[in-house]
């Protein structure tokens, strides 16, 4: 006997849904616990989210099995980086949390507006069978060119090694103020390498900044350090950053 709970949606109640995507989460978390992105996957056919998976990988099947490998370019090198994923030891973990984590970007992309990841899963669940258009070419061009820079700057083993190249916080914050600014028209690559990383080194706390970067850098620590996904926070976090980064000499 396999126990069973059935549940009927309206289409005169849409908060329905939200319960019982909370409703399963809460019921697989105390077996082998299935996250929100696991059900997303298995209900959206949405074309940005098929986009987005063929930029980092491959889909195998073997047998009844299907394994994800993960492909070895610019998105894959910058994302591995980050903790959340260098920690997974899952192969198919990995990919499913850069798959997460380049949906959120790719979407900052197209609106320039910044949204709790929550709210951003949920969406795709709710959207028409029509789903967000595919990734566009001038998107997918200018993914690569932001992610191109990322990997050459990490070649500077301070950026490498700062949370802003391996903390999700720090890193949604870098690579969204990337594309939010005309800091990569403006600046030379080596200008802006110099920047960041120097920008690293102060939130790590391996170098103090100088007086007129002191208030903005803790303005920023503080909307880093609780409720880092609200949209408010991110935007906030955001422009505290770009601040920063244009005041180091």
């Amino acid at each position: 006997m396999i126990p069973t709970i059935e549940i009927t949606l309206s289409e005169d109640e849409p908060s329905a849904l939200d319960e019982m995507i909370s409703l399963f989460v809460d019921i697989n978390s105390y077996g082998v616990q299935v996250k929100r992105f696991d059900i997303v996957k298995a209900m959206s056919k949405d074309k940005l989210l098929k986009g987005a998976f063929g930029l980092i990988a491959q889909r195998q099947t073997r047998g009844k099995d299907v394994h994800y490998r993960a492909k070895n370019n610019e998105f894959t090198k910058v994302l591995k980086r980050l903790q959340i994923v260098e920690n997974l030891r899952d192969a198919n973990a990995k990919v499913d949390r850069m798959w997460e984590l380049l949906v959120e970007i790719i979407l900052f992309l197209r609106t320039k507006k910044h949204r709790t990841p929550v709210d951003i899963l949920q969406n795709f669940i709710k959207v028409s069978s029509d789903g967000h258009a595919a990734i566009t070419k001038s998107e997918t061009a200018e993914l690569r060119k932001v992610f191109q820079f990322l990997l050459k700057a990490y070649n500077d083993n301070v950026l490498s090694g700062t949370r802003l190249a391996k903390n999700q916080i720090h890193f949604y914050t870098m690579i969204t103020a990337l594309m939010a600014s005309d800091l990569m028209a403006r600046l030379s690559e080596a200008d802006l390498i110099a920047k960041l990383s120097t920008f690293g080194a102060i939130i790590d706390g391996k170098e103090s900044p100088i007086r007129t970067l002191t208030v903005i850098v803790k303005k920023y620590q503080d909307l880093a350090a609780k409720h880092t996904t609200h949209p408010g926070r991110r935007a906030d976090r955001q422009a505290m950053f770009l601040d920063a980064v244009k005041a180091i000499t």
